[in-house]
């Protein structure tokens, strides 16, 4: 009986071991496919997002005190939404065309959030309405 309850716990083990072989080996070695950026996109476009879901954003323009962004649905590759922006709890933080891209990481509906922890918050950028479209 003890000999059919090892042999039992090291094929299980075993099987343990190559499973998770094989999906280390699959992620280290096979190149994972592009995302393609669709036509109707941007080339300055980038993706951003997360488990959620995800959206194209391409800034329009800053301003003194204003940034325009649209935002383009991942799935459909449609307008979802344009408007301006204003930075809130950022303290002397600006973005710039050059930065922006490194600090806007994700878009729900009027709020984006930045990387920029100032204090015990994170920087936001919420739009200003009415939005230029919003697609319903």
């Amino acid at each position: 009986m003890k000999k059919i309850l090892l042999s039992m716990f090291l094929g299980i083990l075993i099987g343990i071991i190559i499973g998770v072989s094989i999906i280390l080996i699959r992620t280290a070695f096979i190149p994972r496919p592009k995302r393609v950026k669709p036509d109707n996109i941007p080339v300055s476009a980038f993706l951003i997002g997360g488990y959620d879901g995800y959206y194209w954003i391409d800034l329009v323009e800053i301003r003194n005190d204003t940034i325009r962004f649209n935002f383009y649905n991942y799935k459909t590759n449609l307008l979802v939404y344009d408007a301006d922006f204003i930075l809130d709890n950022c303290g002397a933080f600006s973005l710039t065309k050059s930065n922006w891209s490194d600090y806007v990481v994700f878009f729900d509906d009027r709020l984006c959030n930045c990387t920029i922890l100032i204090e015990d918050h994170y920087c936001q950028l919420i739009a200003l309405q009415p939005a230029y479209f919003k697609r319903e």
